[in-house]
């Protein structure tokens, strides 16, 4: 799966993504309020559970969020469920 694919369902057709990585629970989901769009960003759950909000889509490829790994980095290596 490319970038570009992945970017497209984010941006062009408000689809939200889902994965595991490292055994956790990760998503992006994007939010549009008074035409400002945002990027909450998720990964684990109970005590490892975080959240990043962006309003930056390059940010939200970019970022070293997921165990380390950011989303460029595990294009080739999780499955996306697009919602």
């Amino acid at each position: 799966m490319t970038a570009k694919y992945i970017r497209d369902a984010i941006i062009k057709n408000a689809n939200d993504i889902y994965f595991d990585y490292n055994g956790k629970h990760a998503g992006i989901e994007s939010s549009a309020k008074n035409g400002i769009i945002t990027y909450e960003m998720w990964f684990g759950i109970g005590d490892t559970f975080k959240n990043k909000t962006s309003q930056n889509i390059d940010e939200v490829f970019r970022i070293k969020f997921f165990d380390g790994k950011s989303l460029i980095d595990l294009l080739n290596i999780v499955e996306f469920d697009f919602a």
